[in-house]
């Protein structure tokens, strides 16, 4: 089981026996974490509301601006996590780099995915869809006005 041990206030060393006989020390300072860009999170959620366009857009615009993008859901969110990435992956518009999981303190499942070769394709026919979405509105409204 690792140790941590803290000598100094910047630093922090980790010892972790790879057999009996000798241990590997791993040192990380604070300056390494400096240099690593924090990566955009999505947290999908099991509530109703929110449908799978929700956070496959979500994913899309954000890795319109991002090299990568975290997407992790936990207990009932998990399945709302795979169904996402399935559907962006099926479309070429991610390419999943890590998939972690986690039990404690409760389930969770995290997916690190960059833009596959189809992401702006994506955005244009998500934006073209919204567009539509925008238009229906309005005629709906106007009709509903003029009643």
């Amino acid at each position: 089981m690792p140790v941590e041990t803290q000598t100094s206030p910047t630093t922090a060393s980790i010892t972790s026996p790879t057999n009996a006989t000798s241990p590997t020390t791993t040192t990380t300072t604070a300056t390494d974490n400096i240099n690593k860009p924090e990566i955009k999170k999505i947290k999908v959620s099991a509530e109703k509301t929110k449908n799978l366009y929700y956070f496959s857009d979500l994913t899309a615009r954000y890795l319109d601006t991002e090299e990568f993008v975290n997407i992790s859901g936990l207990g009932e969110a998990i399945g709302k996590v795979v169904t996402t990435i399935d559907y962006l992956k099926s479309k070429d518009v991610i390419k999943i780099e890590k998939i972690h999981t986690d039990s404690v303190p409760s389930v969770e499942l995290m997916v690190k995915v960059s833009k596959g070769p189809k992401h702006q394709e994506y955005l244009k026919s998500m934006d073209e869809r919204k567009s539509r979405s925008q238009l229906n509105e309005e005629a709906a409204n106007a009709s509903t006005n003029s009643d």
